[in-house]
């Protein structure tokens, strides 16, 4: 996101923007680079505390990144949080919790046309645990 912002203020078009205009489209676009940046930030906090046992830490950062996903319309940021969350869950033995993240993901990656459909649902559809935490 950071390149395409670079890119963009780099544009032949932006020469003709104001100073108040550039700044604008600085605070739009950086905050969206800031948006993202504290997102994947949770995302690896969660997955560094899951690795290190502490699981309901772990859900907690994750589901963060997910209200955040959620708050700015982020569909795509969305799916991958509710694939990842039921691996934490499943360590927590929520299984139900779990299969229900991976249905929300499943719907979003139906409606985005992602590629990745075919992988939450057979994660979905397994009952072999180690399926479900193979996010």
């Amino acid at each position: 996101m950071f390149d395409l912002l670079v890119a963009e203020l780099g544009a032949p078009a932006t020469a003709e923007l104001t100073h108040g205009e550039l700044e604008e489209l600085c605070e739009r676009r950086g905050g969206e680079v800031v948006r993202q940046l504290l997102q994947d930030h949770l995302d690896q906090l969660g997955e560094t505390l899951h690795a290190m046992g502490r699981s309901t830490d772990a859900l907690a950062q994750l589901m963060r990144a997910r209200a955040i996903r959620q708050q700015v319309g982020d569909r795509s940021g969305e799916g991958e949080s509710c694939s990842t969350i039921p691996t934490v869950l499943q360590t927590l033995d929520r299984r139900a919790e779990a299969k229900a993240f991976l249905c929300v993901s499943m719907k979003i990656y139906k409606e985005l046309g992602e590629p990745r459909l075919d992988d939450v649902r057979r994660r979905l559809l397994s009952d072999d645990i180690d399926e479900v935490q193979g996010g």
